[in-house]
């Protein structure tokens, strides 16, 4: 499984994938299940979703509906004309809301409609928000295999179509289906406390925001750009609107509940100078039995979901030996590791090997320039509790070698030297926090904390869960079970293996361009996604005895009965 996607997600601006995807950590085993006989028959009639950018479909670092945006970076390729992928119509909560109309109506589901003026999608019109990562011809893109579409560089403001979605005016414009009422109501960049709270947007432009500093700037203000698209049906409410109140007037017969994700990342990219959100177990727990017990009492079945563990997406890549995490592996899994775990030293040779002509640089030799950066600013390359390059650290990485080794192929000699060369270009701090601390790197220290965060945020969750007697959907355990952690030990978990069945020699991992996420290594590609609505359909069928079909993961990566083959995983 040779994964050739290293310097397609690379073309990432800054934080624009941070609208959405978290972690966390805790068991679900003491969740307890409502018996299914007290449950109606009509459960699946009106489901509502509330959630951030997971449950609104949001992939590769942009949010879409439309599905004739053109793609011009395909231009010159046997691919020119084909359109940017959309994600919408390929999220869960939308894979999910197809098999319970057929559970329903026992007739097939077509997916077309949830691209039609009907759609209970909030459909994003084109271009689109955000900086979508998109294939992209490498003669265009200065040897990049993906590119941002529409974007705009970090801090110069915002297209127009962005811009337009701040006020009720205008929002009309970003919609291919105003006049429909939503039933997904999930928020890219929506926090716990919002979902209860946040009555319109906190910002009015997505323009820089004035006395804010810049290492925040990235992470505040996504749900701004986003309030109005999904909830200016609901003008009616009042003062009283806000999305929880929004969700409670559609008056659900089942309600899913997915948050907690930007609570994480605000926290986790701004160096923790940003305090406004849910990080403690006590805070997730009220907040979130609000939700339930609000949406419960509007007659509203619900399901609630944890949130995988942030430091397992490939958007963190792994400042440690391959060989440390090798000998932990599956015996039959020990030669794919690269392929597994994002790892800065496996993405440097690959991205060495690529070249044209290749870099001279082996394995080992990209380890020993990855310990000798560790060791230089303390991100702890050989111990088990390594630091993490996150994608922009990556890409900067790559970036200044690429130079240097290009220049002078006699430095691989000197991984001290290529060391000092990377000082500058990663704002590595040796002598405390570190200004790249959050943006480009986290040391061991932060990364626990960030995991210590993650885990109040799962374990407050599943105290709501337990308290108000919800099913849990244990989306942490299913990640982890697509990651490295499910290769560990003498046999790959199941869940593990079956991803990986799905193409076997190319899908899918958690590993880096491995097809389960997109290419902002955080949002999940098509096939993540089926995954993940599968996990909440068994969590409802197992919980209220509906009888809804699993999602064919296979189909949705080939394309098979949807809109085309999975753009995020190799084929």
């Amino acid at each position: 499984m040779k994964i050739k996607y290293l310097q397609r997600a690379f073309a990432i601006v800054a934080m624009a994938a941070l609208a959405a995807c978290g972690g966390g950590g805790s068991s679900t085993s003491t969740v307890p299940v409502p018996t299914p006989s007290a449950v109606a028959p009509n459960l699946l009639s009106r489901i509502v979703g509330v959630g951030d950018s997971l449950t609104a479909g949001y992939q590769s670092a942009g949010w879409l509906g439309a599905t004739n945006v053109p793609n011009p970076l395909l231009t010159g390729t046997p691919y020119a004309g084909a359109p940017a992928p959309f994600g919408q119509e390929n999220g869960w909560w939308s894979l999910l809301y197809e098999q319970a109309q057929t559970a329903v109506t026992g007739l097939p589901f077509n997916p077309l409609m949830m691209a039609g003026p009907s759609s209970p999608l909030p459909l994003i019109a084109g271009p689109g928000f955000g900086n979508e990562l998109v294939p992209a011809n490498p003669a265009l893109t200065g040897g990049l295999e993906f590119g941002p579409l529409f974007g705009t560089a970090s801090g110069a403001g915002c297209k127009a179509n962005d811009q337009a979605a701040y006020s009720l005016t205008t929002v009309a414009t970003t919609l291919m289906n105003p006049n429909a009422t939503p039933f997904d109501l999930g928020i890219p960049g929506l926090t716990i406390h919002e979902e209860i709270a946040m009555h319109q947007p906190l910002v009015p432009s997505c323009a820089a925001i004035p006395g804010i500093p810049a290492a925040v700037q990235g992470v505040v203000g996504g749900e701004s750009q986003d309030f109005w698209p999904v909830l200016h049906g609901f003008t009616n409410l009042g003062s009283s609107l806000t999305p929880l109140s929004a969700a409670v007037s559609l008056k659900p017969t089942l309600a899913t509940v997915w948050l907690g994700a930007n609570d994480l990342l605000k926290y986790a990219f701004s160096a923790g100078q940003w305090q406004g959100d849910d990080t403690s177990v006590a805070q997730v727990q009220s907040d979130m039995t609000t939700i339930i017990n609000q949406l419960k009492a509007s007659g509203a079945k619900v399901v609630v979901a944890n949130i995988p563990d942030i430091l397992v997406a490939p958007q963190f890549f792994t400042v440690q030996d391959p060989a440390v995490l090798t000998a932990e592996l599956a015996p039959t899994l020990q030669p794919a590791v690269c392929n597994i775990q994002a790892n800065a030293a496996c993405t440097i040779e690959l991205f060495a090997t690529s070249q044209s002509p290749a870099l001279p640089i082996t394995l080992p030799e990209a380890q020993s320039l990855v310990v000798a950066v560790s060791n230089a600013y303390g991100l702890g390359a050989t111990t088990s509790t390594p630091g993490y390059l996150t994608e922009t650290g990556m890409l900067t990485t790559i970036e200044t070698l690429g130079g240097v080794i290009k220049a002078d192929p006699a430095l691989l000699a000197n991984p001290t030297a290529l060391a000092t060369a990377l000082t500058t270009a990663l704002q590595l701090d040796p002598n405390g926090a570190g200004s790249g601390l959050g943006g480009n790197y986290f040391t061991p220290a932060w990364a626990a904390q960030v995991q210590s965060v993650n885990d109040n945020i799962n374990n407050g969750i599943l105290a709501a869960a337990q308290a108000t007697n919800t099913p849990l959907v244990d989306t942490k355990t299913l990640e982890d079970n697509l990651s490295w952690k499910g290769a560990i030990g003498a046999a790959p978990s199941p869940y593990f293996l079956q991803a990986l069945s799905i193409n076997p020699g190319k899908c899918c991992t958690l590993g880096f361009g491995g097809g389960v996420l997109s290419f902002d290594g955080l949002h999940p590609s098509d096939t993540g996604y089926a995954l993940i609505a599968n996990a909440f359909i068994q969590t409802i069928n197992t919980a209220y005895g509906t009888t809804m079909n699993p999602v064919s993961a296979v189909n949705v990566y080939n394309g098979t009965g949807y809109f085309y083959p999975d753009p995020f995983a190799q084929h």
